[in-house]
């Protein structure tokens, strides 16, 4: 389904979307105003549609591959991927956030603590049954049930979405039927649930992500188009479209456009056989290798450095970004981008193990 110039071509969007929350985060917190009509939460936006297509596409190829591919292997892999990048940069967080509190005075009571440290490990960052129960009881700010992200690094409130996500959808594929599955789906279920029907946030993030998990279905079915020029135009118009959109003061708006210019492009590179140029296909992919790390501790870096060189200026704020992705790139090289080496190492230590826990349990269940 994923052929190279598909495959470049997410790479691509991967690469772009780190650096747009980082260019838009630079100029917004340097100089109060957003380097173009893209904005960060447009960025993350793509993220999530992507998100949510390569994770259905990943659990669909390994289920066809594997028959006995189920959540067991599938959290493993999650975890894996996710967690090979986050606990390293919560600990360099650390590091950023000392600096910036004992040097530079950062006002961070509320969120450099251990509390929030195990809660954004947990995936329990703003978790909104913990949010409620402050809001019901009108708890005040150093209650345990607020858990916000950690330190000074917002952007890390769309990680946990983002997880409960992988395990709602994930659960929700390649389980069984057991005895607890539909306690276990609901209870995974909350943060979908809250963020599509409740949330205050206006982004959207998780509706996009189901559009995500919609676009490979729609990829997959028997809907064609055998006219290459005709999707190369619907291509073009749905991207142009998008750029039209963002000028409405909507967030989700231009990204639904935007659902049908990855689709249309999608099946436009699927059409094509010319080879791609090997050097950029591995550039690309070098950028988009790193980008998780990116988004995860840009902003910290951004907030001391701006806490260094108070009087900011144009220069020296893309001379900041240009280290962050360095910073980012080297980072990345012995974390994000091992996490292989790590499913590996969980898949011959645990999978054995959980896989018998599982049979035994529902073995038990089965006699009872």
């Amino acid at each position: 389904m994923i052929n190279h110039w598909n495959s470049t071509f997410i790479n691509l969007l991967r690469l772009v979307s780190a650096q747009l929350v980082l260019i838009g985060h630079a100029t917004h917190m340097y100089f109060d105003y957003y380097f173009s009509i893209i904005t960060p939460s447009h960025a993350v936006g793509l993220f999530f549609l992507l998100s949510g297509f390569l994770i259905t596409y990943s659990l669909q190829s390994k289920k066809v591959k594997n028959e006995s591919y189920g959540f067991t292997k599938y959290f493993l892999d999650r975890f894996a991927r996710i967690y090979s990048a986050l606990i390293p940069c919560l600990l360099l967080i650390v590091v950023i956030d000392f600096v910036s509190v004992n040097f530079f005075q950062l006002d961070l009571n509320q969120t450099f603590n251990g509390k929030t440290f195990i809660a954004n490990m947990l995936m329990l960052q703003e978790y909104p049954v913990f949010q409620h129960i402050k809001w019901f009881f009108m708890m005040d700010n150093n209650s345990i049930f607020n858990l916000k992200y950690f330190g000074s690094n917002q952007p890390l409130w769309t990680l946990a979405i983002e997880w409960w996500l992988y395990m709602f959808f994930g659960w929700l594929i390649l389980s069984q039927k057991s005895k607890y599955y539909w306690i276990i789906l609901l209870f995974l279920s909350i943060v979908p649930v809250y963020h599509i029907l409740l949330s205050p946030r206006i982004e959207g993030v998780t509706l996009i992500w189901f559009f995500g998990v919609a676009v490979y279905y729609l990829l997959l079915s028997r809907i064609t188009i055998d006219n290459i020029k005709l999707t190369r135009f619907l291509s073009f118009l749905s991207l142009l479209t998008g750029f039209i959109a963002l000028k409405t003061n909507h967030i989700i708006i231009p990204l639904l456009v935007f659902c049908a210019w990855f689709y249309f492009t999608f099946k436009w590179f699927s059409d094509i056989t010319v080879p791609i140029n090997k050097k950029f296909v591995k550039t690309i992919k070098i950028g988009a290798d790193y980008s998780f790390t990116l988004y995860l501790i840009h902003y910290p870096i951004l907030i001391l450095i701006q806490n260094v060189f108070p009087n900011m200026n144009e220069f020296l704020m893309w001379m900041s970004i240009i280290l962050i992705n360095i910073i980012s790139l080297l980072f990345a090289s012995f974390t994000e981008m091992k996490y292989k080496v790590v499913s590996k190492w969980l898949d011959k230590k645990l999978l054995p193990i959980l896989n018998r826990d599982i049979k035994l349990g529902l073995t038990k269940n089965k006699c009872h």
